[in-house]
């Protein structure tokens, strides 16, 4: 019995990896029309297995067209006390899709989020864009983020911009069976694919062949009319702060309550040491 599994396995396993097939050539000529860069696939899953554990995955494979396209190839993630990445690797190839180059989290460079107009900084980013100087090729980016709070969920939003166009791009979200949020949807040809267990439910939504397109001066705001899903969950945790809310009024009362009220005064131990260096911080001023 053991062989024909292991046979079920390995062709299962080499199907998989056919899949994987990053040829220019295999992109839709309509995709390729008026882009600069096609997303072939992009898989997302937000898994929020508590308030203050939820666990962001993304696999993105890019085609880069030309030199216009470069900037889509660039990865920018944000993280603070809130907020930890925990792996990213990647993989990138070439025109027929030869794997050419690999690279992980110390590929990226680490800087400030802020610098330069905060006395002070928490929020920082890791972000990486290939060098690469041939063209077309694809990256493909594997990175996994967890979120110690709720509150603000990714929004989903396959297109990036105008001169992108995008092959299959996925979303899913998982969370428990009474879990209660607010969802809102828009530019969406058909609802979410939904999987209930005694455990979990799962949503997932899915868009394929989305054109590129001219940018026209004087259109409309992309956020009235691209194709997104946002969440908001009722119950939610941010920074050891608890709470719901189910319209802007609570969410409001709920920021002031938390987080606003009582920070506008000084507390008297600070009082204190700045009355006592304040003779010397006025004699340096005079002169």
């Amino acid at each position: 019995m053991k062989a024909p599994i292991l046979f079920l396995l390995l062709i299962l396993g080499l199907s998989s990896f056919a899949q994987d097939n990053y040829d220019v050539e295999l992109i839709p000529s309509a995709l390729r029309n008026r882009a600069n860069a096609t997303v072939r696939n992009k898989e997302t899953v937000v898994d929020m297995r508590s308030p203050d554990n939820v666990m962001y995955t993304v696999k993105q494979a890019i085609t880069v067209l030309n030199k216009n396209g470069d900037e889509n190839a660039r990865l920018v993630l944000f993280y603070d006390k809130n907020t930890s990445i925990k792996n990213i690797k990647g993989e990138i190839y070439n025109e027929v899709g030869k794997s050419v180059g690999k690279f992980s989290q110390g590929d990226f460079k680490d800087e400030s989020a802020v610098q330069g107009f905060s006395l002070f900084e928490d929020s920082r980013i890791k972000h990486y864009l290939p060098s690469v100087n041939t063209y077309p090729y694809t990256i493909v980016y594997n990175y996994e983020i967890r979120f110690k709070q709720n509150l603000i969920i990714p929004d989903w939003i396959p297109k990036p911009s105008h001169d992108v166009s995008v092959e299959k791009s996925t979303y899913t979200f998982i969370c428990k069976p009474t879990d209660q949020f607010r969802l809102k949807t828009q530019n969406l040809l058909s609802k979410a694919e939904e999987n209930i267990t005694k455990d979990q439910k799962i949503l997932t939504w899915k868009v394929s062949n989305l054109l590129a397109v001219k940018s026209e001066p004087f259109s409309p705001n992309e956020e009235t009319y691209q194709t997104s899903v946002k969440i908001a969950p009722e119950q939610f945790s941010y920074f050891n702060y608890k709470g719901s809310y189910t319209n802007w009024q609570e969410l409001g009362r709920w920021s002031y309550d938390n987080l606003l009220k009582g920070r506008d005064k000084l507390p008297e131990a600070t009082i204190q040491r700045e009355n006592k260096f304040r003779p010397y911080l006025c004699k340096y001023e005079s002169g």
